[in-house]
């Protein structure tokens, strides 16, 4: 596979590091619209074979990215601790009894793992299409447990 990469840079996601890049190709990248430029790749998994080319065209200044709002819920609105690289808002709102964050994300697959341990205690608002795919998500594997009869 050849892509050709815009933007790079070493993240540690979970307990590992990748290289998260945007590239011009977006062919089999199942994120929504405006994050199918990113990809990411586990640095130990680079194939020792890889190389690097000259290409042709201009950098990106950064990832794609999006904004998604969400709302943290009972205890775990108390103890949030704002992502100061990417929460564009953390704010209480105490008439909801809510903590409301506005995060930049590059990936709804490593956006998803972070909030899906939340569980119950929080609720995706918007966009409604990031919402919607986490719903269905959710669906999916509620089905692994239930099936339906």
């Amino acid at each position: 596979m050849t892509l050709t990469i815009r933007y790079a840079k070493i993240e540690r996601h979970e307990d590992r590091q990748y290289l998260d890049r945007w590239c011009d190709e977006t062919e089999g990248n199942h994120d929504i619209a405006p994050l199918q430029h990113n990809w990411s790749l586990c640095i130990d998994r680079i194939p020792s074979e890889a190389t690097i080319s000259p290409a042709e065209g201009h950098w990106q200044p950064e990832l794609g990215h999006i904004e998604v709002e969400f709302h943290l819920l009972n205890q775990l609105a108390f103890g949030y601790r704002t992502r100061t690289d990417t929460d564009l808002v953390n704010e209480w709102l105490p008439d909801q009894q809510v903590r409301q964050v506005v995060r930049r994300i590059h990936s709804t697959f490593w956006f998803f793992r972070e909030v899906r341990r939340y569980g119950a205690n929080c609720a995706i608002l918007g966009p409604e299409e990031v919402r919607d795919r986490f719903a269905n998500n959710v669906a999916l594997q509620y089905q692994q447990y239930f099936p339906a009869s």
